[in-house]
């Protein structure tokens, strides 16, 4: 079967620009999510509409968004450690998270740093504030405008801060209902 001139150079350019499209996505990653983009805003989606329970462990709000979104931090030792959010006393489990995220990130990201990479302990809001900039600078480091979408979900407000129960040494406590995005 033969076909005309101008259908072959329609193929051609149609087989090319399937061709560069598939070569870019390899490369570069252009026009596939990022691992764990879906699950990640299905999370925040699912803990702002209430579909996730409000505290009570592995189910509430914020140990589903912190699991649901670790694979978006290449980091082992930050991926681990939103994947064990829920595991110790839920009083520290937001400070756990900051501090092994920021020890690892914090040497490697670019100035303006966030201010989570600046010493000392932080109240509850702070903490919060802190960590709603923190997250978008290590995923705009590590997958540029790639991160934009799941950015803008994570960006809208919805956070908690609990008091510290006396037992907490003085240590304040931050718990984050979803996570303190803004």
């Amino acid at each position: 079967m033969s076909f005309s001139p101008p259908a072959r150079t329609i193929a051609a350019v149609c087989f090319g620009i399937a061709a560069v499209g598939l070569v870019a996505r390899e490369l570069y990653g252009f026009f596939a999510p990022l691992a764990g983009e879906e699950a990640c805003i299905a999370a925040v989606n699912d803990a702002r509409s209430g579909r996730v329970g409000a505290g009570d462990g592995k189910n509430d709000r914020a140990a589903s968004v912190v699991r649901a979104c670790a694979p978006l931090f290449g980091d082992v030792a930050c991926r681990d450690a939103h994947e064990r959010f829920d595991k110790g006393a839920p009083v520290d489990r937001m400070w756990r998270l900051a501090e092994t995220c920021r020890n690892a990130y914090c040497p490697r990201l670019k100035a303006p740093k966030p201010t989570l990479c600046d010493d000392g302990e932080r109240a509850p809001l702070e903490l919060a504030a802190a960590w709603s900039e923190f997250v978008p600078a290590v995923l705009k480091a590590e997958h540029g405008s790639r991160a934009e979408r799941v950015i803008g979900v994570l960006r809208a407000p919805t956070a908690t801060v609990a008091s510290p129960p006396p037992s907490a040494g003085g240590r304040a406590a931050a718990s984050a209902t979803v996570t303190a995005f803004r």
